[in-house]
């Protein structure tokens, strides 16, 4: 009998604290719904946490304006375009209103510059400072990378729903055919385009990739670059080497099904550096190759499990470092040193020299390789229009320098730049 009524007891009080907890929690959703009740906000759907060094910002639309003017007045009707730094293609264009505005939508977090004009007027700027004078050559935004895509290509031109040619080869010459997967990390390559180039500055016709993510080309024999150029983010540009056989199928694929993302910056002492050729592979003719933002950010997606060789080239010199792929996604940063020489290159005249090399050589040669790093190639660098140079993240030492027939010493340490001037004969 006792232990029929201690029984009795414990079900009445679970009941009793089945009860309480059933009130709590009606009490709570009650609130939600209760005028004057404070509450977070509700996260929207698409929302995304970005960390303050995420290398894949979310690509938002914003609006961005400038107003072009030649001289004092407004240039009404010229050309214009919000360029991606890194490519220089086109994410908007048109043609300035009658005050001389343009206004655009443009990714929020795109690396951009804005180029205005023709011929002898043809003008880039930072569209940050809003205003363009036609002519004047605007301080501050930093070349292209060397070798890039430069100005040939305006992919926005076609019209996003015109089917691109994929016959690149002149009529009647042998062709040789290239196909290829696309593969990214998170997303659909579908609508990306893949751009074959010969040459220096010799741009095919860009393809869009399709649904299944695959492209295709036909080409002339010879050695080719392949570029990959996403929709959704036009600066996360991969490139690979190929070469086309006459009536031989060529393969090329832009990553592995499955495979992961390695991600990093290029920096001297906090510095991103930004231009950066980041190079994945075994050989410095085979695998894929990135370019770093203005903070020296990159990524290559789809990247399959095993070892790399990988090359990040700033001033002509390659800092090469071995990464094995496995599991998750991979951080690989790169800390250079903090070394830098700008100058400008004058003949006898004093007048600035375009296009002349500078090169340099370490006394002593690079320093010894070691398990984090070594170095590969040789230090050089090719000037402006304006005669301008700049070497940085070398290491520190003495070096020889050769430009036009003259040649000198110049020293390099970390934490002081070094301005000098040359002068050939």
């Amino acid at each position: 009998m006792r232990a029929l009524l201690k029984g009795a007891v414990l079900v009445a009080l679970l009941s009793l604290l089945a009860w309480l907890v059933a009130q709590r929690v009606a009490e709570q959703r009650a609130s939600v719904d209760r005028p004057g009740v404070d509450r977070p906000a509700a996260e929207p759907a698409d929302a995304r946490a970005i960390a303050p060094d995420d290398p894949v910002p979310a690509l938002v639309p914003s609006l961005l304006a400038v107003r072009v003017t030649s001289g004092s007045r407004p240039a009404a009707g010229v050309p214009v375009a919000f360029l991606d730094w890194r490519t220089r293609i086109a994410v908007a264009r048109g043609r300035t209103a009658a005050d001389g505005s343009f206004t655009a939508e443009v990714p929020a977090e795109a690396d951009l510059v804005v180029a205005a004009g023709g011929g002898a007027d043809r003008t880039v700027a930072d569209p940050g400072s809003g205003a363009i004078e036609l002519g004047r050559e605007a301080a501050g935004v930093p070349d292209a990378p060397a070798g890039f895509l430069g100005d040939l290509l305006d992919l926005t031109a076609a019209g996003p729903n015109v089917a691109l040619p994929a016959q690149c080869g002149p009529k009647g010459a042998p062709t040789g055919t290239v196909t290829g997967t696309v593969w990214l990390s998170d997303r659909s390559a579908e609508g990306a385009y893949v751009i074959l180039v010969a040459g220096a500055n010799e741009a095919r016709v860009p393809v869009r990739v399709g649904p299944d993510g695959g492209f295709g080309f036909e080409d002339r024999p010879g050695a080719r670059r392949l570029y990959l150029v996403p929709r959704d983010d036009p600066g996360a540009v991969q490139m690979q080497p190929i070469v086309v056989r006459a009536l031989v199928p060529t393969t090329a694929d832009f990553g592995r099904s499955g495979g992961r993302t390695i991600r990093g910056r290029v920096s001297a002492r906090g510095r991103g550096l930004a231009g950066v050729t980041v190079e994945f592979g075994g050989s410095q003719d085979e695998g894929r190759t990135v370019f770093t933002d203005r903070q020296g950010r990159y990524r290559l997606e789809a990247v399959g499990p095993g070892h790399l060789r990988a090359r990040a080239t700033v001033s002509g010199v390659r800092h090469v470092r071995r990464l094995r792929v496995r599991g998750p996604d991979l951080t690989a940063n790169w800390v250079l040193p903090d070394t830098r020489w700008t100058g400008v290159l004058r003949d006898r005249a004093g007048n600035p020299v375009a296009r002349g090399e500078v090169a340099l050589a370490r006394e002593g040669g690079w320093p010894a390789p070691t398990a984090e790093r070594e170095y590969e190639g040789k230090a050089a660098a090719l000037t402006d229009g304006q005669g301008r140079f700049r070497f940085e993240a070398l290491p520190e030492g003495t070096y020889r320098w050769t430009a036009g027939g003259a040649e000198g010493t110049v020293t390099l340490r970390e934490g002081e730049p070094v301005t000098v001037d040359l002068r050939v004969p």
